[in-house]
């Protein structure tokens, strides 16, 4: 699974790489509308939509029937069943489209969370470095070794119980950084960016079958505002998306 992320991950930098001008809120709109017209042809070209028009007329047709005969509860109950099973035949008909559109969904949602959910730091802001420690007893001896341009603010704090040290540091200007790591006499590196916009920075590096079990850079939340509102990136995600791919229905004829 590990080596399925770094591979969207990758394939999402040359995705983002003309939009790094643009900042993080167009970076963010272009995706979601990219995003909300994608779905939309998936859902076009995966569905029957003749059978789906005919569906969704059947059912406005039994909502007038009930504004017809609302006095008559005979007509209103057989009118509600047959509501019910026009609504499972549409089911039916955008079940295998709602799959197809979930799993890359899945995997493009995973990716702009490390885009856009956190933010790099800021030259001069400090940041956390954590290392979690494999294995169980006492803990080894663990140095960091920083790049030039990085400087450490404080001694590496020790949490036995957690098996873990943390550091605190900051970067002196923008880049990406190669943070090294010395664990009986291994060392291990992690790359930390700073005042980088559209790196994924939500993926943890593991080491598998290693002394380390996780390097992680604790990176600043990212919220996007207008006015007084601040929110979540996956609150405009939704917004945007949705709202291009219902707008652009009528043209492209989707049901």
């Amino acid at each position: 699974m590990n080596a399925i992320n770094h591979a969207v991950s990758r394939f999402f930098d040359v995705v983002y790489a003309p939009l790094h001008s643009l900042g993080a809120f167009w970076a963010l709109f272009i995706m979601s509308a990219i995003t909300g017209v994608v779905m939309l042809f998936v859902f076009k070209y995966t569905t029957n939509q003749e059978k789906m028009k005919v569906v969704k007329d059947r059912i406005k047709m039994h909502f007038i029937e009930i504004r017809l005969y609302q006095d008559d509860m005979g007509i209103l109950w057989r009118t509600q069943g047959r509501i019910l099973k026009a609504n499972m035949q549409y089911v039916r008909l955008v079940i295998l489209a709602a799959v197809l559109i979930a799993v890359p969904v899945v995997f493009i949602l995973y990716d702009m969370d490390g885009r856009f959910g956190h933010r790099p730091v800021k030259p001069g802001e400090a940041a956390i470095v954590k290392v979690t420690l494999s294995g169980r007893g006492g803990l080894p001896e663990v140095d960091m070794i920083p790049p030039e341009g990085v400087e450490i603010e404080t001694p590496k704090l020790r949490i036995p119980t957690e098996r873990e040290v943390d550091w605190r540091i900051h970067a002196t200007s923008a880049g990406v950084f190669d943070l090294g790591f010395r664990v009986d006499g291994q060392e291990f590196v992690q790359k930390m960016a700073v005042g980088k916009p559209f790196m994924n920075l939500g993926d943890v590096s593991k080491f598998k079958g290693s002394v380390i079990q996780a390097i992680d850079v604790e990176y600043p939340s990212r919220r996007f505002g207008f006015t007084s509102w601040m929110g979540h990136w996956l609150t405009l995600f939704c917004v945007f998306s949705v709202v291009i791919g219902f707008g652009l229905k009528p043209i492209f004829h989707v049901e």
